[in-house]
């Protein structure tokens, strides 16, 4: 699976039900659909056509 290297992912609180994606690049917190259509996909590297990628 792809996954750009500037996602982080952070998990807190007891059963880890409070869960969220955050872009290291700009800092923003990111959706599921987000995560799952750009940053972290199934096949290819989508994450490279992303515009805050790309001008990092």
């Amino acid at each position: 699976m792809a996954r750009c290297p500037y996602l982080d992912f952070e998990s807190w609180g007891p059963f880890s039900s409070q869960e969220e994606y955050r872009c290291k690049l700009c800092g923003k917190t990111l959706t599921e659909q987000e995560v799952k259509y750009k940053c972290k996909v199934d096949y290819g590297d989508a994450y490279e056509q992303c515009p805050v990628y790309k001008d990092r």
